[in-house]
């Protein structure tokens, strides 16, 4: 499942890129609306009784209690990604470069490649320690990203900020979802993975906000990086706890 999202998140500005510089900006639009056609279609296979569950228990809230705490800290590691996103295709005009297609690939290719080989990393280090090991490799990856101003940062930092995308979706994932009673799984999942939209709905803009203030995209990096800091502190306080 992590696998399926970062796949899209690290193919999908390489072919933006690519249809942009050739074709023109429609051609994304058109684009992104053919690929949710297509998984319109393919969502038609997938079984209707898959998963249902007939007597399910009654709702605790808008917003599973079991899936705040991994939530929250999902939502600041993701900042780091926001930021790369939607700011990297501009920065490469500052260090001389012309086109962000090629670390989106790598971004892409790395993401992939842990999250098929080390699938079982996050079990075997545990959850927590595998959430603090991937929020440092975001937080040194989006920060050199910030202070090293050249191409040998922006790759570095893009290696960094994979290895740390990859780890974090699956390790905070199984902190909520074993806090959660088995028939409140389901609610649990859908909560969790509601913070994971946050991050990008609300981490662009407010990343945007400081691009504006300061006029330079360096710093909305630094800021994510700290985000992702705060997030290491509290999963080495309150969610070690949980």
């Amino acid at each position: 499942f992590p696998t399926a999202i970062y796949g899209g998140w690290a193919l999908g500005p390489v072919a933006g890129e690519y249809l942009y510089h050739h074709i023109g900006p429609g051609a994304n639009w058109v684009f992104a609306a053919g690929a949710c056609a297509l998984s319109t279609l393919l969502a038609t296979f997938i079984p209707r009784d898959l998963g249902r569950v007939d007597h399910p228990p009654p709702r605790r809230g808008l917003i599973h209690p079991a899936a705040i705490l991994p939530g929250t800290v999902l939502l600041m590691g993701l900042f780091g990604f926001a930021g790369y996103a939607a700011f990297v295709p501009l920065y490469v005009d500052q260090i001389g470069l012309e086109d962000a297609g090629p670390f989106f690939l790598a971004y892409g290719i790395i993401v992939l490649a842990v999250r098929i080989f080390g699938a079982r990393v996050p079990d075997r280090l545990g959850p927590v320690r595998a959430s603090s090991i991937a929020l440092m490799c975001i937080a040194a990856g989006i920060g050199t990203v910030a202070i090293v101003a050249s191409v040998a940062g922006l790759w570095i930092g893009t290696m960094f900020l994979a290895i740390g995308m990859s780890l974090l979706f699956p390790a905070l994932f199984t902190v909520a979802i074993t806090s959660a009673p088995a028939d409140e799984r389901s609610h649990t999942a859908g909560s969790f993975s509601l913070f994971f939209d946050l991050s990008q709905g609300l981490g662009a803009p407010i990343l945007g906000i400081i691009v504006t203030v300061t006029g330079a995209e360096r710093p909305a990096f630094l800021f994510a990086a700290l985000v992702a800091v705060v997030g290491l502190v509290i999963t080495n306080t309150r969610l070690r706890a949980m």
